[in-house]
C-alpha cells in the first residue's frame, strides 16, 4: 500500500519533494521511540535527524 502512495505521489508532485518527505518518517520513528521506550539518541542519530529535516527543509526551496 505505501508503495501505491509513493508512486501516486510521484506523478503529483516533484520526485525531491515526495521522496524528502518519505524518508521523514524515519524522523517520526525516531522521537517516538525516544519518547515512548526511552530509546538512546546518540550524537549518531540526532546527525540524522537533523539531515532529514534540512533535506525536507531544502525541497521547499
Amino acid at each position: 500500500m505505501s508503495y501505491v502512495i509513493v508512486v501516486l505521489a510521484i506523478t503529483e508532485a516533484p520526485i525531491a519533494s515526495v521522496i524528502a518527505l518519505r524518508e521523514s518518517s524515519i524522523l517520526f520513528a525516531m522521537i517516538l521511540s525516544w519518547f515512548f521506550f526511552r530509546d538512546h539518541m546518540g550524537p549518531a542519530k540526532i546527525l540524522a535527524g537533523i539531515v532529514i529535516v534540512t533535506g525536507v527543509v531544502l525541497t521547499r526551496f
